[in-house]
């Protein structure tokens, strides 16, 4: 029994011997293939490093391949926002999920004048010689704007809101739907359809104030639905429209129906313009009185006046040729306006009117005037070379001509003439910045409201008097 017993202990032993030996063997061996698998690792790392770029750093798919993959491996999964994309125009304009191009746009235009002689030229009653002070030096913010623009898919919308001169005006407050192939739709108070240069931007015009045939008759915005037809070289836009919808008492004075086409000849670089418009106005909508300031807005005065008249309604008529070839530009229009007016014995006849005007520009630093061929209008111009970045910024130099007749046609209407020299010089130093300075002579004809006073005591209603005119500007 004893040996037997020592025998299972020994056998025991022999075995926990080999089973610790094969152990020890195996952990040997494990270690071993550890270790090569480590050096296999870090061999495969190094090579990795040696092939990476280090101006290729490893990043995230794009945006829009991540939110391509979700929409793929799941399509119950709920689209990731639209980021908020932010652009500088002048002020920064916003694009987002739901919403376009919004920007709160403005413009500030400051103007200094000197205006004639106050001393010579004025009034004569029963008190004798009176001077117009509204001549002479003059100064005036002439406007300060302030509003919003934006797109919500195929609408659009603009409003602003001009506080020069201490009031409060609406400028522009529209909305457009713009989902139709070449047709634009637009509800709401907007510029009517007549003469080229009224549709262009104050900021955009050639001089300081446009033609004077046009302040004269006092073409402006009214409340209405215009369409606009259009292609990449040509468009036609009418609407109709209801007077008084920004007077005091809101009420609905008249019809106002206008419309203006145009068609673009040419390449980009020497394109010519052509283009004419008509607007008629019934009873309450039309001119009851024709007058016209010298030149500048600063100045109250008006050397033109019909007076009052006993209007019914009217018609304007008006012909445009354009073009801009290089640096080059010019523009000229030719209007009418008949005016149906009745007599003391309360007969009507129509008296008609009429006015031109001529530009001619000219980039000395080679820019092109800016133009839209699809409305037919001029736009801004940007220097190619703004100051601070290698440039000078633009600089543009403009002579013109306007003239306006206020005496009828008929001779049963004297308001006086008008013809007006002008010569300007812009410079636009960057984008939305305009420096502005203008001289002008003018002569006045048959002046029903102003005469000159001569040296001699005696007055004349035929007389000129030099301007000249500065103007700051900003807009964003």
């Amino acid at each position: 029994m004893e040996n037997k017993k020592w025998r299972h202990v020994r056998l025991a032993g022999v075995c926990g011997l080999a089973l610790m030996g094969g152990a020890v063997s195996a952990a040997a061996q494990s270690v071993e293939e550890l270790q090569a698998q480590i050096d296999f690792l870090r061999a495969e790392i190094e090579k990795l490093k040696a092939e990476r770029s280090p101006a290729a750093p490893l990043s995230p798919a794009p945006l829009a391949e991540r939110e391509t993959a979700t929409s793929t491996d799941d399509p119950h999964s709920v689209p990731e926002e639209k980021p908020l994309v932010v652009k500088a125009a002048g002020a920064p304009s916003f694009t987002g999920d739901g919403f376009k191009n919004f920007k709160i746009r403005g413009r500030i235009q400051s103007d200094f004048a000197q205006i004639g002689d106050p001393d010579k030229i004025g009034t004569l009653g029963a008190d004798g010689f009176t001077p117009d002070r509204g001549l002479g030096t003059v100064a005036e913010i002439r406007r300060v704007r302030i509003g919003a623009q934006g797109e919500m898919g195929d609408w659009g919308y603009k409003f602003e809101v001009d506080f020069a001169g201490g009031e409060t005006n609406v400028a522009d407050a529209y909305l457009a739907y713009k989902g139709i192939d070449n047709l634009a739709l637009i509800v709401g108070y907007q510029k009517t359809q007549a003469s080229m240069e009224e549709q262009v931007s104050s900021l955009d015009v050639v001089f300081m104030e446009r033609s004077r045939f046009t302040d004269a008759i006092d073409l402006r915005r009214e409340m209405g639905v215009t369409a606009d037809w259009s292609g990449e070289n040509w468009h036609w836009k009418s609407g109709i429209f209801v007077d008084g919808a920004f007077d005091e008492d809101d009420e609905v004075n008249g019809l106002i129906v206008s419309s203006r086409g145009h068609y673009t000849f040419g390449p980009k670089h020497a394109f010519t313009h052509m283009g004419a418009s008509v607007e008629y106005r019934d009873s309450g909508a039309e001119q009851g009185r024709l007058r016209n300031r010298p030149l500048f807005h600063a100045s109250d005065s008006r050397l033109l006046d019909t007076g009052s008249l006993d209007s019914t309604s009217s018609l304007y008529t008006g012909l445009e040729l354009a073009g801009g070839y290089g640096a080059f530009y010019f523009e000229t229009e030719l209007a009418t306006l008949g005016l149906s007016v009745r007599d003391e014995a309360g007969q009507s006849s129509t008296a008609r009117f009429n006015g031109a005007s001529l530009h001619l520009g000219y980039f000395l630093t080679g820019e092109q005037r800016a133009y839209k061929r699809s409305a037919g209008t001029w736009s801004r111009t940007k220097p190619d070379n703004p100051l601070g970045k290698g440039g000078f910024g633009a600089l543009d130099v403009a002579f013109g001509a306007d003239w306006v007749d206020l005496n009828a046609s008929d001779e049963s209407i004297f308001g006086g003439q008008q013809l007006t020299f002008l010569a300007g010089l812009s410079w636009r130093p960057v984008d939305h910045i305009r420096f502005m300075a203008n001289i002008s002579h003018m002569e006045i004809y048959d002046s029903a409201s102003h005469l000159h006073l001569k040296n001699d005591g005696t007055v004349e209603d035929d007389f000129g008097l030099n301007m000249f005119g500065l103007r700051a500007q900003v807009d964003w």
